[in-house]
């Protein structure tokens, strides 16, 4: 029923491994998943002036996103690491989307890849090209809080009989 081949009959894959060395070399230019990203910090002082930047590599546990668990552990390790007491300001993602058609194409060079984070919640990151993973990046500014001094006393209305009484709080 089965023939036996002779070797003269296999299938020359020579060419195959040749074409899989040869392509090795433009693995860089394939979309990958992200698993790590950049991180600046940037703080701001009470004056609207940069005083701090601090770059950082994150590892991301979850391969293209930032989970909002992760990014409030993050924040939180910021704002408590601070010399001066901040707030969160704004975050900016950086997600080069570039595909190596457009590569070849010159098609979406300067297109803006910097988009706004509104909240904080799950941040994807599409995968991109590998030679681009590194540009990557998600920005968070830091602003010093502005502190108030006033200690004005607190009125508190109460309703009684037809005829609004002040109250001081104490």
């Amino acid at each position: 029923m089965y023939e036996e081949i002779s070797d003269d009959e296999y299938m020359d894959t020579e060419w195959i491994n040749k074409l899989e060395v040869e392509e090795k070399h433009y693995d860089i230019f394939y979309n990958t998943e992200i698993k790590t990203i950049n991180l600046f910090f940037i703080f701001i002082d009470k004056s609207n002036k940069i005083f701090k930047i601090r770059k950082d590599k994150y590892n991301l546990n979850k391969m293209n996103i930032l989970s909002q668990g992760e990014l409030i552990r993050l924040l939180k390790n910021e704002i408590s690491n601070s010399i001066l007491p901040v707030k969160l300001s704004f975050m900016l993602k950086y997600n080069n989307l570039l595909s190596p058609e457009d590569i070849i194409n010159n098609k979406n060079i300067k297109k803006n890849y910097l988009e706004t984070v509104n909240s904080i919640k799950d941040i994807e990151f599409i995968p991109t090209i590998e030679l681009f993973n590194d540009l990557n990046t998600l920005y968070i500014g830091l602003s010093e809080k502005i502190t108030s001094n006033t200690t004005t006393k607190k009125i508190k209305y109460n309703y009684i009989n037809s005829k609004f009484k002040k109250s001081r709080k104490r």
